[in-house]
């Protein structure tokens, strides 16, 4: 005898679906990817520190993190706005 409980599943399946999603949107790999990115360079270009330009080193990481911060605010308001333009048709 199997029990099912459909309020309990259909709740799951949504969850599931829904987390897929967000993964899947661009404004979350994209930046991800930079980040990735930005790791390997920084460990390439750990030779700086021992030259000793630390604020080099430290400023294109800094200025880097900002950079892919404000592309994925720019990506997520326009898969926002873009999402709100299709729910409107």
């Amino acid at each position: 005898i199997i029990i099912s409980f459909p309020e309990h599943s259909s709740r799951r399946n949504r969850s599931i679906r829904y987390t897929r999603r967000r993964m899947k949107q661009r404004y979350n790999i994209i930046p991800l990817l930079l980040l990735l990115y930005l790791a390997v360079m920084a460990y390439i270009g750990r030779g700086m520190l021992t030259d000793g330009r630390t604020l080099e080193y430290f400023g294109i990481i800094g200025a880097t993190l900002v950079a892919i911060t404000l592309l994925r605010v720019v990506l997520k308001k326009r898969d926002r706005h873009r999402r709100s333009r299709r729910d409107r048709l």
